[in-house]
């Protein structure tokens, strides 16, 4: 393994300046962009699902994920949820203008209530 050469003060600074107008094109680039940024239900635990739908468009995500709720923390969609009720889910989302990304289940196979989450996603 060879040594690393040393680097000058000129080389620093060429480096540097390189590196911040990449910086700055790239910025430039990506203005009036701005992230996707979601929220998940869990905080919202003690609470029925209707009311972390609330908060969170009240806090202005526009992308949820589904794990648990009240009553007795349970999940939002699991494998006993009848797909009418998915559909319900997927709609009291949509109203406010939220977007359903992921789904917490528990554990059972996808494809077995693969509708069930597609169902809900679409609203």
């Amino acid at each position: 393994m060879s040594p690393i050469p040393p680097f000058s003060r000129r080389g620093f600074i060429l480096a540097s300046a390189s590196g911040l107008l990449s910086t700055q094109s790239l910025l430039a680039k990506t203005k009036g962009e701005t992230w996707q940024i979601g929220c998940f239900t869990r905080p919202w635990a003690d609470f029925d699902v209707l009311t972390s739908f609330d908060a969170m468009a009240k806090a202005g995500f526009h992308y949820l994920g589904l794990m648990t709720t009240a009553p007795e923390n349970r999940l939002v969609i699991s494998v006993s949820t009848q797909e009418k009720e998915a559909a319900r889910i997927g709609r009291e989302a949509k109203s406010r203008g939220l977007i359903i990304l992921s789904v917490y289940g528990g554990g059972f196979r996808l494809s077995s209530r693969s509708r069930l989450v597609s169902r809900a996603c679409a609203g």
